[in-house]
C-alpha cells in the first residue's frame, strides 16, 4: 500500500458539503492501492454530524493538526470548556437546531463580505500547518501530496511541502477559483487581480491541477494557454458512494411532491422554478392538497418573498436540515428532485446532483450548464431545461405528475449512473498518483 498526503481542512464530522469529496476517497482510494493519510483541520465553529465520521474506516490515519496558534487555542479551550462553540456557526446537517430568521438577518447585516480579500480564514494556519506537513511527511513517507481546496490558501501549504521535500503534487479544485465568474464580479479590482496572480503560482508548481467538471477543464486550459501546460489538467467529477447511505424509513408524502435537498444561497435561487410551478397549477387547476414543493434544508428571504407574491407559499414546505447519510429517505420517497445549475455556475454540477443519481427518483435540472444537460440526458435520469423558460418548466411537471397520477412508476436505472459513484472517481484519482509519483 502506497501512502499519500492528503490535506483538506474540511473533513468530517463537518458536514459541510466540502467535506464530502476528500471522505469519498479516504474511503475508496485503498481499493487502489494508496493509503491516504488525512492532514485536517479541528473541528470548531464548523457543524458537526457524527454519522459521518463513523463512515472514516478505522483503519485510516487522521490528524487534526491543521492549525494555527489561534486555531489550536480555540480548539483546546472548546475542548476544555473553556471556551464555548460560536453561536453563530451554521447548523448541524444531523438538526439539532437552526438559527432563529432575527439572528440569521443580523448575522448578515454584519458580515463581512468574504470577497473583498484574495484570502480566507485559513489563511493564518498555513505556517503552522506546513511544520506539521513536514512532520506527518517524514513519519509516514508519501508518495504524493494532495491537497483539496477550498479553502484556497490550502494550497499554499501544499506548494511549500512539495517545494521543501520534492514530492510530486496533486490540486484539486472543488469549485473553479480564480474563473468562478460568479464570485469573481463581487471582487474589488485588485483583489480580483491579486486572486489571478495566486492562483497561477500555485498552478506553476503543481504536477497536476484537477477540476471536478470537463467544462471548467476545458476553460482552464485555455485560460492558462502558455502558462501552465494543458495536459497538467485533468478532469475528475464528484461522485457518489452508495455504501455511505444508511437504509432508513422513507418519509412518506401525501400528495405529488418536488423535493430540494440542500440551502438556498447566492447563485442558487429558486425563483425561476416558482415561475414555472405558477403556470403549471393554474393550468391543471391544483391546489396545496395536490402538489407540494419541500425543501430540506435552508431557505433564504428571497424564496419566501417570491412564494408570496406568487401566491405559492402554501405550496413550498420546509423541513429541517438531516444528516447526508440519512438523506435517502427523502429522496426516494419524492416524486421528482430538483436541481439548480443556473447562471453564475455554468463551470460547476451541484454536489448534490450525484446524490440524487443515487437516489433513483427522477430529477428535473434547472440548468444553463451544457455538462449537466448532457448527464441528465445520456443517463436518462430525468429532464433539463432552461430555468428562463417557465413553460418547459411547467411541462416537465406535468409529465411526472400526470406519470404518478396514472400509476406510471418512473425511475432511473442504476446501470447507467455507475460511471458516477466514488469507486470510478477513486480509479482516476490512482491513476493520477500514478502517473506523478513514478
Amino acid at each position: 500500500m502506497r501512502p499519500f498526503l492528503l490535506i483538506t481542512p474540511f473533513f468530517p464530522p463537518m458536514s459541510r458539503i466540502g467535506a464530502k469529496r476528500p471522505l469519498h476517497f479516504v474511503r475508496s482510494m485503498p481499493e487502489q492501492g494508496w493509503d491516504p493519510i488525512v492532514f485536517a483541520a479541528p473541528v470548531m465553529e464548523d457543524a458537526s454530524d457524527e454519522t459521518l465520521e463513523e463512515a472514516v474506516p478505522n483503519n485510516v490515519n487522521v490528524y487534526r493538526w491543521y492549525a494555527g496558534p489561534m486555531r489550536a487555542y480555540k480548539h483546546w479551550a472548546q475542548s476544555r470548556g473553556i471556551a464555548k462553540k460560536d453561536p453563530s456557526a451554521k447548523p448541524s446537517a444531523g438538526g439539532k437546531g437552526i438559527l432563529s430568521k432575527t439572528a440569521k438577518r443580523l448575522a448578515d447585516k454584519v458580515s463581512i463580505n468574504p470577497y473583498f480579500t484574495p484570502f480566507d480564514r485559513y489563511l493564518w494556519d498555513v505556517p503552522t500547518a506546513i511544520a506539521a506537513g513536514l512532520t506527518l511527511i517524514r513519519r509516514h513517507s508519501p508518495r504524493a501530496i494532495y491537497a483539496c481546496g477550498d479553502p484556497f490558501t490550502v494550497f499554499y501549504t501544499a506548494v511549500a511541502l512539495k517545494k521543501m521535500t520534492g514530492l510530486p503534487l496533486v490540486l484539486d479544485l472543488r469549485d473553479p477559483w480564480a474563473l468562478h465568474d460568479g464570485k469573481m464580479a463581487l471582487r474589488p479590482a485588485l483583489t480580483a487581480k491579486a486572486t489571478h496572480a495566486l492562483e497561477a503560482a500555485c498552478f506553476k508548481r503543481a504536477d497536476k491541477i484537477i477540476l471536478n467538471t470537463e467544462g471548467a477543464k476545458k476553460r482552464y486550459v485555455s485560460h492558462y494557454a502558455g502558462v501552465v501546460d494543458a495536459d497538467r489538467f485533468v478532469a475528475i467529477r464528484n461522485s457518489f458512494d452508495p455504501e455511505l447511505f444508511q437504509e432508513v424509513a422513507l418519509e412518506p408524502f401525501d400528495r405529488f411532491t418536488v423535493l430540494y435537498f440542500g440551502t438556498l444561497r447566492p447563485f442558487v435561487q429558486m425563483e425561476d422554478f416558482l415561475r414555472g410551478l405558477r403556470r403549471f397549477v393554474d393550468r391543471e387547476a391544483l391546489t396545496a392538497e395536490d402538489i407540494q414543493v419541500v425543501v430540506v434544508g435552508g431557505i433564504n428571504d428571497e424564496t419566501l418573498v417570491a412564494a408570496e407574491q406568487l401566491e405559492l407559499s402554501d405550496y413550498l414546505v420546509t423541513r429541517p436540515p438531516i444528516s447526508l447519510r440519512e438523506s435517502m429517505r427523502y429522496l426516494r420517497a419524492a416524486d421528482l428532485l430538483m436541481l439548480l445549475n443556473q447562471d453564475g455556475t455554468v463551470l460547476q454540477i451541484p454536489g448534490k446532483f450525484y446524490d440524487y443519481l443515487a437516489s433513483g427518483t427522477p430529477i428535473l435540472a434547472l440548468s444553463t450548464n451544457e455538462e449537466t444537460d448532457r448527464i441528465v440526458e445520456e443517463t436518462g435520469v430525468g429532464v433539463s431545461v432552461s430555468p428562463r423558460d417557465s413553460e418547459a418548466i411547467a411541462d416537465a411537471l406535468g409529465q411526472y405528475f400526470r406519470a404518478k397520477r396514472d400509476g406510471n412508476a418512473v425511475s432511473s436505472d442504476p446501470e447507467r449512473v455507475s460511471a458516477y459513484t466514488a469507486r470510478a472517481a477513486a480509479q482516476s484519482l490512482a491513476k493520477l498518483l500514478d502517473e506523478v509519483s513514478v
